[in-house]
């Protein structure tokens, strides 16, 4: 009996690295802000791994969310009413380190080409910044693996990455006063 239910676990753990394969994204979410405090003005960047399925069928979104609560990964759910031609849907999200890094083991094992190594790469990225100090600038390694996804999905290098690369006084001293440097696009 447990032979048939780890066999019927892996077979839905192979339909959910099927469905990011085919309709999914395996990407990250980089957006630049203000800081909050008044006493450092220079601008930041936050970067979120994400990975998201959208479709219009509920009941592919609802076994999906099964597969994901089963394999206890957190997701989000948005939902868009049908207006005009578009159809409604739904997109089930996994944002942030901790949950992506419950999920991207799977999605390794079971994924093909560019979701894979995207996969690779966004643990690679996830296990960097959790060792690390939360509030630590992102490293070139960060940012190249950052890069390396930006490109798979977009067929291009990210310019909202090259703005708030931080210089290397400020890798020195993380409290203290530094200065960002603009680097122009090449």
């Amino acid at each position: 009996m447990d032979n048939q239910q780890e066999i019927l676990r892996s077979t839905r753990i192979a339909y959910l690295c099927g469905l990011v394969d085919g309709e999914g994204c395996v990407g990250v979410y980089a957006r630049g802000r203000k800081s909050e405090s008044p006493h450092h003005n220079r601008p930041s960047i936050q970067v979120k791994p994400t990975i998201a399925l959208a479709n219009t069928e509920r009941a592919l979104i609802d076994e999906y969310c099964s597969i994901l609560t089963e394999l206890e990964v957190p997701y989000w759910v948005s939902h868009r009413p049908s207006h005009g031609r578009n159809a409604e849907s739904w997109t089930v999200t996994v944002n942030g380190l901790r949950r992506g890094m419950r999920l991207l083991p799977y999605l390794i094992a079971g994924c093909k080409g560019k979701k894979r190594e995207n996969a690779k790469d966004m643990l690679a990225f996830c296990q960097s910044r959790l060792s690390d100090w939360i509030r630590a600038p992102y490293t070139s390694e960060q940012f190249a693996l950052i890069e390396r996804i930006y490109a798979r999905n977009y067929g291009k290098r990210s310019s909202i990455l090259r703005d708030y690369t931080r210089s290397s006084r400020s890798l020195k001293f993380p409290n203290g006063p530094s200065e960002d440097i603009v680097q122009p696009t090449t």
